[in-house]
């Protein structure tokens, strides 16, 4: 498994990243966010997602928010042209979850957040090809949702050569 370890100092600028992309999207969050998190707590397990992807691999995030409360378009971070969006949960037994279909990605990556751990399991990939001939549709209560079980997952792309 891979299992990516965070720091206190990790969790700071997660905070800090987390404040200022709530702030700039305004209420766009409020209808993902469950009663047991607020808006800044769903994007802290986004953000650790994505930083553990990119430690994974060796390569920075994309941090552009776009503009209106649109999000980051669907594309977390470029690998060798490959574009990545890549999703969290901190539900061990989360899913790959969708409120579209992929548009923007090459691949959706999940990953698990073990807060009390202060560790990210990087949990598997599917191309967008693949996710869009193979998910399901369920109301989480938060509307359809298009996803895909961990299970049938595909192994995360490796970091072949990459230096981390």
């Amino acid at each position: 498994q891979n299992i990516i370890q965070y720091d206190d100092q990790d969790l700071e600028l997660v905070k800090k990243e987390a404040a200022s992309r709530v702030s700039y999207k305004g209420g766009w969050l409020l209808r993902y966010a469950e009663d047991s998190q607020t808006q800044v707590s769903v994007v802290e397990v986004g953000i650790l997602g994505e930083m553990a992807y990119a430690f994974h691999y060796g390569i920075p995030r994309d941090r552009r928010v776009l503009p209106n409360g649109i999000g980051d378009g669907g594309v977390d971070l470029f690998l060798d042209g490959l574009k990545i969006d890549v999703k969290a949960t901190d539900r061990d037994t989360g899913n790959l979850l969708l409120k579209k279909r992929p548009n923007g990605s090459d691949y959706l990556a999940l990953a698990i957040i073990d807060k009390d751990k202060c560790t990210v399991r990087l949990t598997g990939m599917v191309s967008s090809v693949k996710f869009i001939e193979t998910c399901k549709t369920q109301d989480f209560g938060h509307g359809e949702t298009f996803f895909i079980e961990q299970g049938n997952l595909d192994q995360i792309l490796p970091s072949q050569g990459r230096l981390f």
